[in-house]
């Protein structure tokens, strides 16, 4: 037995024959701002990020939480290649700001966020878009701020 598909498309489940209505694809951030910032309201934030960390409309998570009066972003952590991801690899980072928000280095002079980096946060928020292999920076990095968050 033969089976005819007129199209075949695939938008979160298989759709046939051409009746297909696709919904958009959002990110984390994507998510977060629709709802508000619900989940970040009324918190101290620091953010691990770099330049992926985008929304679909290529807004910055830093800048879009800069504009939330509801969210108070304290610290940006970024990892290898900065917060511009324009670093080389393995060049070590050093602390600068944005916007006068303190922008942490971890991949420089150390590797983990200090007490004293974490001091006065209630939520750590990652995002950033990774090669998607297990041996990146981007993963360790994620994985030994989670550690000194505990």
């Amino acid at each position: 037995m033969k089976l005819r598909l007129k199209a075949l498309l695939f938008c979160g489940a298989f759709l046939l024959a051409g009746r297909a209505r696709c919904a958009p694809v959002l990110s984390g951030l994507d998510v977060l701002e629709r709802g508000g910032f619900a989940a970040l309201s009324g918190k101290r934030v620091g953010v691990i990020c770099n330049h992926t960390a985008v929304d679909s409309g290529g807004r910055s998570l830093a800048q879009l939480l800069l504009e939330n009066p509801s969210v108070s972003l304290r610290a940006i952590f970024t990892p290898e290649h900065g917060f511009d991801g324009k670093a080389r690899a393995g060049a070590a980072i050093g602390d600068e700001r944005y916007k006068n928000i303190p922008v942490y280095s971890l991949y420089g002079r150390t590797l983990r966020p200090t007490p004293e980096m974490l001091s006065g946060l209630d939520v750590l928020v990652f995002d950033m878009q990774d090669a998607g292999v297990r041996f990146y920076t981007y993963t360790a990095t994620m994985a030994q701020a989670m550690e000194e968050a505990d």
